[in-house]
C-alpha cells in the first residue's frame, strides 16, 4: 500500500483530492483503498460493471485526479479524460517504496475518507 501511495502522490493525489477506484472486489481493492488514504486523498468506489453512462456521471460529479483500474476492467471503461492507472502497471508493482515516501500530512477530522454515490432519485448519481 505504501508503494502505491507514493505513486498516487506522484500523480497528484493528496489532501483534498479524490481518486476513483474502478476495480472488481479483491484483495487489491483493499490495498488500493488503503493506499489512497495513505496518500492523503479520499476514494470514490466505482463498480466497473455499471453502465458506462453511470460511470461517466459519477466521474463528472466527483472529478477525481486519477482513476485506478485493474487488468479485469475493460479498456473501454469511460474515464472522462481522467488519467487512468492500472494496479497491474509496473510502476505500481515496483516493490518497496522509497525511503521517506510513506510520509503524508496527518489527516484532519474534517477530511473525507471516501465518497459514495447514491442511485440518484433524480436520475443523476449524487456523491455523499
Amino acid at each position: 500500500a505504501d508503494a502505491l501511495a507514493r505513486v498516487l502522490r506522484e500523480r497528484g493525489a493528496g489532501r483534498g483530492t479524490l481518486v476513483a477506484l474502478a476495480v472488481p472486489a479483491s484483495a487489491d481493492t483493499v490495498v488500493a483503498m488503503l493506499a489512497v488514504l495513505r496518500a492523503g486523498a479520499a476514494y470514490v468506489p466505482v463498480d466497473p460493471e455499471y453502465p458506462h453512462a453511470r460511470i461517466r456521471r459519477i466521474l463528472d460529479d466527483a472529478r477525481p485526479v486519477l482513476l485506478l483500474t485493474g487488468k479485469d476492467v475493460p479498456a473501454d471503461t469511460p474515464t472522462g479524460g481522467i488519467p487512468r492507472l492500472s494496479l497491474d502497471d509496473p510502476a505500481v508493482r515496483a516493490g518497496d517504496p522509497a525511503p521517506g515516501s510513506g510520509e503524508t500530512a496527518a489527516p484532519h477530522p474534517a477530511d473525507a475518507a471516501y465518497v459514495i454515490h447514491t442511485s440518484g432519485s433524480t436520475g443523476r448519481p449524487k456523491g455523499v
